[in-house]
């Protein structure tokens, strides 16, 4: 087809929407297989939640894990890891940036890691906790800030995924 064909505008916004969901739906792919490898091995008893969770304005801001680091069973502050997942906060030693979600390794260690950055088009994100089992939605969008196009719009593809993990039952004696 040529250029001056009038199909071809409309087949390149839909190249590049069907490229731009492909994109989103890897970066969701991304965050939700990282913090389930990450809270598959948070460790915790009755005093010390293995989980915690920060809300802000209807979301989830900070997940705060401690994670089982000597595969052990065993919740030992000493070697036992804290991890953090944050959006849109300073909860991971880093300036706010919106729509972004970070990474810290080891918010315990001194001096602090510096935070990786796992996603930049997130429009929502949250997590909730019913016994060992933790949801996370993820939410991202092309233009997240919607500046343009509504969020799921052809120009601002959308895409919106689930994922549900158990934490390990452990007992502390």
């Amino acid at each position: 087809l040529s250029r001056s064909h009038p199909h071809c505008l409309a087949c390149r916004q839909q190249f590049l929407a069907t490229d731009r969901r492909a994109k989103l739906q890897n970066e969701a792919v991304y965050v939700l297989s990282h913090i389930s490898k990450q809270l598959t091995r948070a460790i915790g008893d009755v005093n010390n939640p293995p989980v915690v969770f920060t809300y802000a304005s209807g979301m989830t801001s900070v997940i705060r894990a401690k994670i089982d680091a000597t595969p052990d069973g065993l919740l030992n502050f000493a070697n036992d890891a804290n991890v953090s997942y944050c959006y849109n906060s300073t909860g991971c030693n880093n300036p706010a940036v919106p729509y972004t979600i970070y990474f810290n390794s080891n918010i315990s260690a001194s001096p602090v890691p510096a935070s990786e950055i796992l996603a930049r088009h997130v429009k929502f994100f949250s997590a909730t906790q019913s016994g060992n089992c933790v949801t996370v939605n993820v939410v991202t969008c092309w233009d997240p800030a919607e500046s343009s196009q509504a969020c799921g719009s052809l120009d601002n593809p959308a895409f919106n995924m689930t994922n549900s993990l158990s934490m390990p039952s452990v007992s502390v004696q």
